[in-house]
């Protein structure tokens, strides 16, 4: 008969097994949403992200045959959030870039129709020289503001043209 710590330990390996599959179908659907791609920059998944999905799975088999008391059930649910956290990006990488109808970058998935403002384009062409040329800040209606660092100078440019001639920077 099972103890309610190797239930709770079963029903987090479950999920854990169910979230990850279903965040990659995810990442493709969003992709698929935005329309054709215009400019891709593709990153590797994060090392951080295989580790942390490959350590919760260990960390649930050490669960299921120790017995923590309460503390079984938070580090089950540490076992759940930190792999979606990670993941959550790694999965979407592949398919980073500008799309027709928005673009998907690290941490966010962004619609043009959500964008309100791109604030260092709205500066003066002498205090734009201040921020960093590898970094977009963008302020949209439900995600508010954010910013999103590029891997160079050159690959931030290239989005830069795309939204340009896309007209979503005017």
């Amino acid at each position: 008969m099972l103890t309610t710590n190797q239930i709770i330990v079963i029903i987090a390996f479950v999920t854990l097994m169910i979230m990850m599959p279903s965040l990659f179908v995810m990442s493709k659907k969003n992709a698929s949403k935005m329309g054709d791609c215009l400019f891709s920059f593709p990153k590797k998944p994060s090392l951080t992200a295989i580790a942390s999905c490959v350590l919760s799975v260990v960390l649930l088999g050490v669960l299921l045959f120790r017995n923590f008391g309460y503390l079984t059930l938070i580090l089950a649910g540490c076992c759940i959030l930190a792999p979606y956290m990670m993941a959550k990006d790694s999965f979407s990488c592949k398919y980073y870039g500008v799309y027709e109808k928005g673009m998907i970058v690290p941490g966010f998935t962004v619609f043009y129709d959500d964008i309100l403002a791109f604030p260092v384009f709205e500066l003066p062409p002498e205090e734009q020289e201040h921020y960093p040329k590898e970094e977009l800040v963008i302020v949209t209606n439900t995600k508010g503001k954010f910013s999103v660092r590029f891997a160079s100078e050159e690959e931030c440019n290239k989005v830069i043209e795309n939204l340009k001639t896309l007209q979503v920077i005017k």
